[in-house]
């Protein structure tokens, strides 16, 4: 994919994304059930893909098109009242 947006074909590694897809399922249900499908488009499919396919920061912003590379965690220094 080109421009600003990125995918992983290994998306299930991505704890981050399972938990908004998950997300974004239950609203499903509930937008279905409730005849509110443009609610749900705007209010959390729209902002959860926003940020998933972030090629600047969305949790695939490592992958390649062919390559999942997971991200490496946040850097922590030591208090310095616990030196």
């Amino acid at each position: 994919m080109g421009g600003h947006l990125t995918w992983c074909q290994e998306w299930y590694r991505h704890t981050e994304a399972v938990m908004r897809l998950t997300a974004m399922w239950r609203e499903w249900e509930r937008a279905v059930e409730e005849d509110a499908m443009s609610n749900w488009w705007l209010d959390h499919c729209d902002p959860h893909m926003a940020v998933l396919m972030s090629r600047d920061n969305g949790p695939f912003m490592a992958c390649t098109e062919r390559e999942h590379r997971p991200l490496g965690p946040l850097p922590l220094a030591q208090h310095p009242r616990s030196a």
